[in-house]
């Protein structure tokens, strides 16, 4: 199939083929991204460096996404944005190559010291060569706007938020008398999960249980605190979950925990992987942010704030709407997730921001 410089022919992603447990959330966004455009642009490629040290990383992730620019002269190259493609996405704009970088959060905010300084010069010089910029929350897009700013080249900057995978079908709840939490993802501290330890120790949440899937490095600290709390009867970790484990597991759990201190990442805004899956699979969640304002006026998606005591009523109140509501709330957040959050739907708007040549829309 002939490609136009509509299309997408090479999809470049920094993160290695063997990566680290708490990478596998962004290895499996990326094997569905690059799913979504074979779809739709049937000769794309996927390039991951096999290499995992960060040297290795930087180098392998240039030359193999130069060769592939070569030997694929049209269509539009898609770069997931960090300090390792960043040289890539320069020297493919300086060949005039048209360049779609994804930004996933404000990257600057996340390091300090020396690398903090080397991303924020990565992102004033770099940014720019992209022809696209996909800033998956608002938040991000004001990111790139900051770092571009007083430079001559101005990309289009669009706010594109996650997509998910959906299940073409949708589970109800199994019947269980438990209020349960459950959370998924890597243990960080912008996921706020010792504010929910907290909360889950105070007597609005007595007896509720929760579920943590995952790990990352936080994980010994929140043990810690599970034990120094006492809360050993009412916290499971389930450690990794594959795929068929996670739908299992979201149809006996009633409200799904989203990041509850993102402020920490630099963020007031955000569009994460976990939220977008629970709704994905019929399940309520909350949070401590803002999703995009779509979202957030659903029913099925509850935000908190506060002190640990208000928390608390807030994380209580939500399970009582949950559990009342029955799986018709569910049902709902299942057919929102489809409409809104598909990858097919993910891919029609870059497909959309690839034709466009003028003026920042954002998109959700």
């Amino acid at each position: 199939m002939k490609s136009t410089q509509d299309d997408i022919t090479i999809y470049v992603s920094s993160v290695p083929l063997e990566c680290r447990p708490e990478d596998r959330g962004v290895a499996n966004k990326v094997a569905a991204q690059y799913r979504a455009f074979r779809r739709r642009y049937q000769g794309t490629i996927l390039i991951r460096p096999r290499s995992a040290s960060k040297l290795g990383r930087v180098v392998e992730t240039l030359v193999r996404g130069l060769i592939a620019a070569f030997s694929l002269p049209r269509g539009a190259v898609y770069v997931r944005y960090d300090s390792y493609t960043a040289l890539l996405i320069l020297a493919l704009g300086l060949l005039g190559r048209v360049t779609v970088a994804e930004v996933n959060g404000r990257l600057s905010a996340e390091v300090s010291g020396w690398k903090r300084w080397l991303q924020t010069f990565f992102d004033r010089l770099c940014l720019p060569y992209a022809a696209r910029i996909v800033a998956v929350a608002e938040d991000v897009r004001s990111y790139v706007l900051e770092a571009m700013a007083g430079v001559r080249r101005k990309p289009v900057v669009a706010v594109i938020g996650n997509a998910v995978e959906v299940p073409p079908h949708y589970v109800p709840r199994v019947p269980d008398g438990n209020p349960t939490l459950f959370y998924v993802g890597t243990f960080r501290r912008a996921h706020g999960l010792d504010l929910l330890l907290d909360a889950l120790s105070t007597e609005a949440l007595r007896g509720v249980r929760l579920l943590l899937a995952g790990a990352g490095p936080e994980e010994s600290t929140i043990r810690e605190q599970v034990e120094a709390l006492g809360l050993e009867k009412q916290v499971t970790f389930v450690g990794w979950v594959n795929e068929d484990e996670l739908v299992e597991t979201l149809t006996t759990v009633d409200l799904g925990i989203g990041s509850l201190a993102i402020e920490r990442a630099g963020l007031r805004t955000a569009a994460t992987l976990k939220v977008r899956s629970y709704l994905a699979h019929g399940l309520p969640c909350i949070v401590g942010y803002e999703e995009d304002p779509e979202t957030m006026r659903q029913p099925f998606v509850f935000r908190v704030s506060g002190d640990r005591e208000d928390v608390a009523m807030q994380i209580s109140d939500a399970l009582t709407m949950c559990r009342s509501c029955g799986n018709e709330l569910r049902l709902e957040a299942w057919r929102y997730a489809r409409d809104h959050f598909s990858y097919d739907v993910w891919v029609s708007h870059i497909s959309g921001l690839l034709k466009r040549d003028q003026a920042t829309k954002v998109m959700f």
